[in-house]
Order: C-alpha cells, then sequence, then structure tokens
C-alpha cells in the first residue's frame, strides 16, 4: 500500500465525529479503504507501528499490522486530520 495524502488539519471535534460515523456507515467500503482507516485509527491514537508483526497464517492481523506500518513515520496529528479528512473518504464521512 502506498500513502500519498495530504492533510486537511481537522480538529478534536472532526476527529470524534468522523470516527463515530465509521462505525455507522451503511455500505460496506471495501477491504482497501477499511485498511487506511484501520491504520490511520491506529496511527492517530497509538501513534508509529511499533509491534512485531503477525505470522504468516495470521491473514488478517498481518493486513492490518501492514498498512498501519505502511504510514510510517506519519504523526499521530496528521493522521487524525487524514482520518476525518472528507478528500480521504469521500463516500461515506459526507454521507
Amino acid at each position: 500500500m502506498t500513502v500519498s495524502w495530504v492533510c486537511a488539519g481537522a480538529s478534536v471535534e472532526q476527529f470524534e465525529e468522523a470516527k463515530s460515523k465509521l462505525s455507522t456507515l451503511k455500505n460496506d467500503p471495501g477491504n482497501e479503504a477499511k485498511l487506511k482507516i484501520y491504520a490511520l485509527f491506529k496511527q492517530s491514537t497509538v501513534g508509529c507501528c511499533s509491534t512485531a508483526r503477525p505470522g504468516m497464517l495470521d491473514f488478517i492481523n498481518r493486513a492490518k499490522w501492514d498498512a498501519w506500518n505502511a504510514l510510517g513515520d506519519i504523526s499521530q496529528v496528521s493522521s487524525k486530520d487524514m482520518t476525518s479528512s472528507p478528500v480521504f473518504f469521500p463516500n461515506f464521512l459526507n454521507a
């Protein structure tokens, strides 16, 4: 997964609003979008990925880890901006 995003300057309130909207989606955004959302959420709440990569038979957690790890050194603030930006998730954050 390649990450090439621009930050939107989201407030704490905007981040919390986006987080609540994500839990009430009516349509499945697809695995790629869900992995991006997961990675950005982890980066914004925990920080950079610093855990060991799950084993090769743990497909789901390995995919999640790979998505999170792909964000590299993006700051927690920047990842919060991206999580709450309709630029990155226009189809369901504006619903």
